[in-house]
């Protein structure tokens, strides 16, 4: 069935349904896990380039920021090979439906399994969706799992993300 199958992860985002979905699908084919998340400035906590320009506090920020994805990824990659999974973790930085489709074409693998947040309308055109990237250059199959809405937090609350990315 599945050899490998890429898993593309907002690891700040609480949800996991996402990798749970991509877990069990992993223990039922045999296939390896590449869990990539993508460094993009539509994420919460991006770090942004202050208005004088870059100084040693935005690469501590910077630097903060990416080893906390790292540590976001260990965790589910130890919770994958604990399930007997074999896992590998990506950090990339880029647009993440761009990321995601060069990491499947380089990694050589049969599905991937990306998040969806369900926006339409103005949001989907100013935000852009990226599972809609990836279902349209993706050099395999792709499985869109819908997101539902956090209630725990209120709308006014949310700043926008990457779409499960």
């Amino acid at each position: 069935m599945y050899k490998s199958i890429l898993v593309a992860m907002d690891v700040f985002d609480s949800r996991t349904t996402v990798f749970e979905e991509a877990l069990k699908l992993a223990r039922l084919s045999g296939a390896k896990l590449v869990l990539l998340h993508a460094l993009s400035n539509d994420e919460v906590g991006y770090p942004n380039v202050p208005p004088l320009g870059i100084d040693e506090a935005y690469y501590e920020r910077w630097r903060s920021f990416v080893k906390e994805g790292l540590l976001h990824l260990n965790r589910f990659k130890e919770q994958a090979e604990t399930e007997d999974v074999e896992a590998e973790m990506l950090q990339e930085i880029g647009r993440p439906g761009h990321v995601i489709c060069a990491v499947a074409q380089e990694q050589n693998v049969d599905l991937i399994i990306i998040g969806n947040r369900g926006r339409s309308g103005l949001s989907e055109a100013v935000l852009g969706s990226q599972s809609n990237y990836v279902m349209h250059h993706a050099p395999c199959s792709v499985l869109v799992h819908r997101l539902t809405e956090d209630r725990s937090q209120s709308s006014d609350d949310k700043a926008p993300l990457a779409e499960s990315v």
